[in-house]
């Protein structure tokens, strides 16, 4: 599982939604990985109680492109990723 601490600032993709003092928390994701890299569903495992931190956390990573996982013959395979994030105010 990776962690992340993101601080929530007023630019960048948080932007369109102003985050509030009060919502800080933790939240953990599952990524489903495609064997090219694409995610193709993501969903909190773990919330935070908030559940628009919990959906920006989803939108920002189904915008990334990942290296995927592979086999042991080194084909790319499709695999699950948790990761932890931390929010806190910038």
């Amino acid at each position: 599982m990776f962690s992340f601490v993101l601080a929530l600032a007023a630019t960048g993709a948080l932007a369109d939604q102003p985050i509030k003092p009060e919502q800080v928390g933790a939240t953990v994701i599952e990524l489903s990985i495609s064997a090219t890299g694409k995610v193709e569903k993501c969903r909190a495992v773990v919330s935070s109680g908030d559940a628009k931190l919990d959906g920006k956390a989803c939108t920002l990573f189904l915008e990334t492109q990942y290296q995927p996982s592979k086999d042991e013959q080194g084909k790319p395979v499709a695999s699950v990723e948790r990761i932890s994030l931390a929010w806190a105010q910038n």
